[in-house]
C-alpha cells in the first residue's frame, strides 16, 4: 500500500514536471515575441501605466486620455504581462503550496481540472485556451494592422511566403513641444504612435517612396522587409494578420452571445423544471414554438428588422440559442427531483428558492458547463454564417465568416484568402467539440 502511494505521488510529481517545463518553453517563446515586436508591446505598456498615473494626479483630463480605440492595446499589454510573470511563478518549484493550492480547487474547478485529464480533454482545452490567449493579444501577433492596404499593382493577390516591403509612418505632434509635463509628453507620444500609425505594403523597395510626397505623411519611422505568411487578399491586405485579429471578433461574440443565451436557457430550464405544472407547462410550449422556426431564417428576420451590426448579431445569435440549454437544464432538474436528498430537503420545509439554490443549481452546474461549451460553437459557426452571407460582422471588420464569404468571387484566383480562415474556424470547432466531450466523460466516471 505505501509503495503504491509512492508510485503515485512519483507520477503526479513527474506530470507537475512536465507541465512546468511546457509552460516554461511558452514562457521563453513569449519573450522572444517580445523582442521582436518590443516597439509596440512597449509602447502599448508605457500608454497603460502613463494613462493610470495620468489620471491619478490629474483626474480632470480623464476624457482627454482615455479612448475607446486604445482598450485594446491596454488588454493586451495586461494579459501579455500577467501571462509572462504567471507562468514564470509557475515554473518556480512549489512544493510548499501544492497542498494548498488542491485545497483550493474544489466543487466545479475540481470538475474542470479533472476534465482535462482525458486526453480528448487535454487536446481540446489547449487548443481553445490558445485561441483566446490569442483573441486578447492579437494587437502583439500580428504583423501589421489587419486594415493597412498595399499598392493594389504590386500586392494584390500575392502567393504565401512571397517577399514585400512595408513602410511604417508615424505623423509628428505639432502640439508636443508647448507640453512641460515629462509623463504626459511621453504618454501623447505613445498614444500617437498606437492611434495613427499609417501602414504602407508593396513588393518594391522603391514602392513607397511615392508615399513619402504626402503632406500628411510626413514622419517615416522604417521600412521593413517582410514575408506574406499566408498571402494577401484582393486590396492587399496581409491575410495572416486578418486570420489572427478575426479570432478576437469571432470568439468576442461567440463568448456574449453563449454568455446570454446560457443564462437565459438556464433560469428558464431551472424553473420550468423546479416549479413544474402549469409554469413547466408554458415554457415548455415556449420553446417548442421557438424550435419549429428555422434559426437562420429567424435571424435573417431580426436582421432585417433591426440593422447590421456587432450588436445585433449577439442579440440574434442569444435569441435563436437558449432553447437547447432549456430544454438540456429542465430534463436534468426533472432527474435531480426524484433523488433522495431533494425528498429529504422538501420534507425539512426548504423553500423552491432555497433548493434551486442549495441543491438543484450545483448538481446542474456541469451539464450547464457542458451545455455552455457547444453553445459557443453553435455561436460561432452561426456568427460565420451570417457574416459569409452578409448579415453579420461588415467589412472592414475582419471576421473569420466574412473573410471566406469575400473569398467566394476569388476562390479560383486566390484560394488562400478562404482556406486559412477555414482552417482557424474548424480547429476551434473540434477544440471546443473536444472539450465538451472532455467535461461529458469526466462526469460519466
Amino acid at each position: 500500500m505505501a509503495q503504491s502511494t509512492l508510485l503515485a505521488d512519483h507520477g503526479v510529481s513527474l506530470e507537475h514536471n512536465h507541465r512546468r517545463i511546457v509552460v516554461l518553453g511558452f514562457v521563453v517563446l513569449m519573450l522572444v515575441v517580445s523582442w521582436l515586436q518590443r516597439e509596440i508591446i512597449w509602447t502599448s505598456i508605457a500608454s497603460l501605466v502613463l494613462t493610470v498615473l495620468h489620471t491619478v494626479s490629474h483626474p480632470s483630463q480623464i476624457s482627454r486620455y482615455w479612448r475607446v480605440e486604445l482598450l485594446e492595446y491596454w488588454i493586451a499589454a495586461l494579459v501579455w504581462v500577467g501571462t509572462i510573470v504567471a507562468g514564470i511563478m509557475f515554473s518556480l518549484p512549489t512544493r510548499g503550496r501544492r497542498g494548498q493550492r488542491k485545497k483550493r480547487t474544489a466543487g466545479l474547478l475540481a470538475r474542470v481540472e479533472s476534465s482535462a485529464k482525458t486526453v480528448k480533454g487535454r487536446i481540446g482545452a489547449c487548443v481553445a485556451l490558445c485561441f483566446m490567449f490569442i483573441a486578447f493579444v492579437s494587437p502583439f501577433l500580428v504583423p501589421w494592422s489587419p486594415y493597412a492596404q498595399g499598392d493594389l499593382t504590386t500586392t494584390r493577390f500575392l502567393k504565401p511566403l512571397q517577399r514585400g516591403v512595408a513602410w511604417l509612418y508615424v505623423p509628428p505632434l505639432d502640439s508636443i513641444a508647448e507640453i512641460q509635463n515629462p509623463v504626459e509628453r511621453r504618454l501623447l507620444e505613445a498614444n500617437n504612435d498606437l492611434l495613427n500609425r499609417t501602414i504602407y505594403l508593396t513588393c518594391e523597395p522603391s514602392g513607397g517612396d511615392s508615399a513619402l510626397s504626402s503632406p500628411r505623411l510626413t514622419k517615416r519611422t522604417g521600412g521593413f522587409h517582410v514575408v506574406f505568411l499566408l498571402g494577401t487578399d484582393a486590396i492587399g491586405r496581409d491575410v495572416f494578420s486578418r486570420v489572427i485579429y478575426s479570432a478576437r471578433v469571432s470568439l468576442g461574440i461567440g463568448v456574449a452571445a453563449m454568455a446570454a443565451s446560457v443564462f437565459i436557457g438556464a433560469l428558464l430550464g431551472l424553473i420550468a423544471g423546479a416549479f413544474g405544472g402549469i409554469t413547466d407547462r408554458i415554457l415548455m410550449r415556449a420553446v417548442d414554438i421557438f424550435l419549429s422556426i428555422p434559426s437562420l431564417f429567424l435571424a435573417i428576420t431580426i436582421v432585417a428588422f433591426l440593422g447590421r451590426s456587432v450588436l445585433i448579431v449577439i442579440i440574434v445569435l442569444s435569441a435563436t440559442g437558449w432553447m437547447g440549454v432549456a430544454r438540456l437544464v429542465r430534463g436534468e432538474v426533472l432527474k435531480l427531483r426524484e433523488r433522495e436528498f431533494i425528498l429529504a430537503a422538501r420534507l425539512l420545509g426548504t423553500s423552491s428558492l432555497g433548493m434551486i439554490r442549495h441543491h438543484l443549481l450545483p448538481n446542474v452546474l456541469p451539464i450547464i458547463l457542458a451545455a455552455a461549451v457547444l453553445q459557443l460553437v453553435n455561436a460561432i459557426l452561426g456568427e460565420a454564417a451570417l457574416s459569409f452571407l452578409g448579415l453579420g460582422v461588415q467589412p472592414p471588420i475582419p471576421s473569420w465568416g466574412n473573410m471566406i464569404g469575400e473569398a467566394m468571387t476569388d476562390l479560383h484566383l486566390a484560394w488562400w484568402i478562404a482556406i486559412f480562415p477555414g482552417l482557424a474556424l474548424s480547429l476551434l470547432v473540434c477544440s471546443a467539440h473536444l472539450t465538451a466531450e472532455g467535461l461529458q466523460d469526466q462526469r460519466q466516471t
